[in-house]
């Protein structure tokens, strides 16, 4: 499984409570901010509401409006200073530097995914997406990698018990990781928390699913993750990457983000109220669908510090500013407790702060030849049936009709053994000058199914019918081999920031309820996620095989000799393996559990023995004492006389 550790979990957090949960086990105690969707169960009517808690300092309240980051805004900003001007020039210049960029990626767009082909030209509303291609082969490609990486790397619904289907919680110590109550409350709150992410509201699917697609033909995909302006359901949004540009650290970190954003001034105002400029505010009235252009920028409080070293400072490791560019005014600027933006990117090159697919890097050229060759065939084959005709024309009397019935007037005093008067120019025979082009275009195709992994997505074949159990195992392990270097990056890059994110910000806004509900071990530990898909299962479950195997083994040599069966620890072992197979916490028993049964059944053995040792001296001494009574008897019965 890959793992990635997250924050630890905090002593001592402030939570306020809004919704109850409806999780069964943990409803009549715990009041999640975050409300599960779609269960089919009635809501839990709400606990008595605890004494007020004080007021947190201002750097630990969060984003309330959708976009916003959290904290409050700083009172008195209206026109734009000159540490603004400043931002605003760098992200002009991040900009200005990825034109080149920008052109690479529309032609990319255009020949992989023509949706996305907005990126040095405007589509407008009901133009055809592929009048330029002769063939649809690469777009399918490129969906069938980015349909995949969501269907095995985060699917919906899989057959596991685990809560989250494609994610766990779990800590780095492994002390903990074992502790039974520990593991229930990290079930509990796996599920709390993929319940949230999978609420139709919160947009998880839609966002990974643009993600996804613009992660392979692009090499990344720009997404946010922010609260709605209650703070109570969780936004995720992908973005075009044309208005996106950012750079790294010396790290090689993402640490500053410039977004443009292109909004309606009712959007402008229907998000910022009162703080968007009063010229927006007018144009709501008149003109509410005027666009307006916007720019949120992203960067750590060190690199904003740096701007001006007398201006403001943050406690929050990273600065959210939304700026008015048309009406040069500060709209918003807060501190935040995350990045906000996650940025996967698939292969990169030292010096460059962006991305690239591997896959579009080999299939480009392809792509492009594959359309040529397309448009060639088709142009053959039309030529093959309705190729094009010479005629004598002193022969032909009248207009010559090739369509279906037509008749074409010759004269009659033309001497046929000079030459048809009417005859097809090119007129090869069945497949004849065809063949070997549709043979190397069927070379193509295929190298453009290699370069985006699909054949690396199905199982190796199979030469034989009939296979034993270890072949099975074998080609299994052949296709994970074959497929793990293409999902890995994804889980690294792309799964772990999200989960990592969407804990963090549930945590801050009181998702998994008051803190003194979290297990006492569990405080102040680090938690981290690990990932389960088909690729992880089957080697997570080779623990089993290799259980029952180790038990083989055993049985065998305990026939030779009889002191090797202490040998395995049984109950270690079955823990371990019933772990690796996705069995739920609250299934098994815990140690402290395990150690109260087994004191009660050596206890109730001793009792047994004790009772059947009693029971034994009992018919000893019934014996003894029938046999005493028989002897006295017998001493004092009369001789009878001879």
């Amino acid at each position: 499984m890959v793992e990635v550790s997250t924050p630890a979990v905090p002593q001592k957090q402030y939570v306020p409570p809004t919704i109850v949960s409806q999780d069964p086990e943990h409803a009549a105690k715990t009041t999640p901010i975050l409300e599960p969707s779609g269960n089919g169960e009635p809501p839990t009517p709400p606990p008595p509401e605890p004494p007020p808690s004080p007021v947190p300092p201002p750097d630990t309240l969060l984003p309330r409006p959708t976009g916003f980051t959290g904290g409050r805004s700083r009172p008195g900003i209206v026109h734009i200073s000159e540490r603004h001007r400043k931002l605003l020039q760098d992200g002009d210049r991040l900009f200005s530097s990825k034109k080149v960029l920008d052109s690479f990626h529309q032609e990319v767009a255009l020949n992989f995914y023509p949706e996305m082909a907005e990126f040095t030209s405007t589509r407008y509303l009901g133009e055809e997406f592929v009048n330029n291609l002769s063939t649809s082969y690469p777009l399918l490609a490129r969906r069938s990698l980015g349909d995949s990486i969501g269907a095995m790397l985060r699917p919906a619904s899989m057959d596991t018990t685990s809560p989250g289907v494609w994610f766990n919680m779990t800590t780095e110590d492994q002390r903990l990781s074992e502790d039974t109550e520990s593991r229930k409350w990290l079930e509990w709150a796996t599920a709390t928390m993929r319940r949230a992410m999978y609420d139709y509201k919160s947009g998880f699917v839609r966002a990974t699913k643009q993600g996804d697609h613009s992660f392979v033909t692009f090499g990344q995909a720009p997404l946010t993750l922010l609260s709605n302006r209650d703070g109570d359901r969780l936004i995720y949004q992908c973005w075009h990457l044309r208005d996106v540009a950012w750079c790294e650290n010396a790290q090689g970190d993402i640490d500053v983000v410039h977004r443009k954003w292109h909004a309606t001034a009712a959007e402008v105002v229907a998000l910022f109220g009162t703080n968007a400029s009063s010229r927006v505010r007018e144009m709501l009235t008149k003109e509410p669908y005027t666009k307006v252009e916007c720019r949120h920028i992203v960067l750590s409080s060190d690199s904003y510090e740096q701007r001006d070293v007398t201006g403001e400072r943050y406690k929050q490791p990273w600065v959210s500013l939304w700026l008015d560019v048309d009406n040069q005014h500060v709209m918003q600027e807060v501190g935040s407790a995350s990045k906000i933006y996650i940025i996967p990117r698939w292969v990169t090159v030292p010096g460059c702060q962006y991305a690239s697919s591997p896959a579009v890097t080999v299939a480009l050229p392809e792509a492009r030849l594959i359309q040529a060759m397309t448009l060639t065939l088709l142009e053959a084959s039309e030529k093959f049936a309705d190729p094009p005709m010479a005629a004598i024309k002193d022969a032909i009397m009248s207009d010559i009709s090739l369509f279906p019935g037509g008749i074409t007037m010759l004269d009659m005093d033309y001497d046929e053994r000079l030459g048809s008067a009417l005859r097809p120019i090119y007129q090869p025979t069945q497949g004849q000058n065809l063949a070997a082009g549709v043979q190397f275009r069927a070379d193509v195709r295929d190298q453009i199914h290699k370069a985006f992994y699909l054949d690396s997505l199905t199982l190796p074949p199979s030469d034989v019918r009939d296979m034993t159990a270890f072949e099975v195992g074998q080609r299994i392990s052949e296709w994970v081999r074959q497929a793990m270097p293409i999902f890995e990056p994804v889980e690294f890059e792309y799964n772990a920031p999200l989960c990592d994110e969407t804990f963090g910000l549930m945590l801050r806004l009181g998702g998994f309820g008051p803190p003194d509900l979290i297990p006492e071990p569990l405080r102040g530990a680090d938690i981290k996620f690990m990932f389960e898909s088909p690729l992880h299962e089957n080697a997570d479950r080779a623990r089993g095989q290799k259980f029952l195997e180790a038990k083989m083994a055993l049985l065998q040599a305990a026939e030779l000799d009889q002191t090797v069966m202490p040998m395995l620890d049984a109950v270690e072992t079955l823990r371990d393996v019933l772990d690796s197979i996705g069995v739920p916490a609250k299934w098994m028993r815990s140690d402290t559990e395990m150690q109260k049964l087994q004191e009660a059944m050596e206890a109730e053995k001793q009792a047994q023995m004790m009772l059947q040792g009693g029971l034994v001296g009992a018919q000893t001494a019934e014996a003894l004492g029938g046999a005493a009574k028989s002897f006295v008897e017998a001493q004092n019965a009369p001789v009878e006389s001879a």
